[in-house]
């Protein structure tokens, strides 16, 4: 799915941050991420946009973790301060990349690059999808049924 609205995007001037973040530690991003990243660096969808888990149905898309060295106080999440999950016993095999409307992370599996979300209250992790791409192709707009 293509997301078109997106609300506090900090498009990258260029690369640098994110190549910056490759090299200290030892991760390289898939390209499908790197174009997204690069137009929609921090953003958070407009609507309500959803994926599945191997465990969960429906959980939406709060936003992307954003590439700025520099913090800004008005939005501090960011991919040098919550991209490796200091917090989870599974630090060293993830990279967060997102978050859930819930705070839980979003991550690349270093392996192999899939896509898993991490419980952070349980500290158990759950499959999303094979791909970057399999994740964005299986986003989708959250509609209430008691609105219809």
């Amino acid at each position: 799915m293509e997301i078109k609205q997106w609300g506090y995007v900090e498009p990258l001037k260029d690369m640098e941050e994110v190549y910056d973040f490759e090299r200290e530690y030892n991760f390289q991003f898939p390209e499908s991420y790197k174009n997204v990243i690069m137009e929609y660096n921090g953003g958070h969808p407009e609507l309500e946009v959803c994926f599945d888990s191997s465990l969960n149905t429906g959980t939406a898309l709060w936003m992307f973790l954003g590439f700025q060295k520099v913090r800004d106080t008005s939005d501090p999440i960011n991919m040098w301060d919550h991209g490796l999950l200091d917090y989870s016993k599974y630090k060293d095999k993830l990279v967060a990349f997102a978050f859930d409307e819930k705070g839980w992370a979003i991550c690349f599996y270093r392996d192999d690059k899939s896509i898993v979300i991490v419980d952070k209250y349980k500290d158990i992790i759950m499959f999303v999808a094979r791909s970057f791409t399999s994740f964005m192709d299986g986003l989708y707009v959250y509609i209430d049924p008691d609105l219809n």
